[in-house]
């Protein structure tokens, strides 16, 4: 870069300034370039870094915390889609007539 700054500076010629200044804005330009890939790749790996370890965590967390906790039954009907819905209605239904068969 400071030789490019030089040869700008001493030249007498006005095609090898012109040329050498283009050349020299370019590589000023890729410098640039290069190490904004590199500060963003930096971030990126530190986030995915970030990331691995919260995962390790809670898988540790998991492992550890084998038990279940107990729910409720309305917190469990809260969560039911249609299809879970329909199920046990039919199930209900059979239960009842079982129910009075006997």
């Amino acid at each position: 870069m400071l030789v490019a700054q030089i040869i700008i500076k001493s030249s007498v010629d006005p095609t090898i300034k012109k040329i050498t200044e283009k050349l020299y804005y370019k590589s000023k330009n890729l410098i640039e370039k290069n190490s904004l890939r590199e500060y963003y790749s930096e971030q990126v790996e530190s986030l995915q870094m970030n990331l691995k370890e919260k995962l390790e965590v809670i898988k540790k967390l998991n492992a550890e915390n084998k038990t279940h906790v107990p729910v409720s039954y309305t917190h469990l009907r809260a969560h039911e889609t249609p299809e879970h819905l329909v199920c046990r209605l039919l199930l209900e239904k059979k239960k009842k007539k079982k129910k009075k068969k006997k």
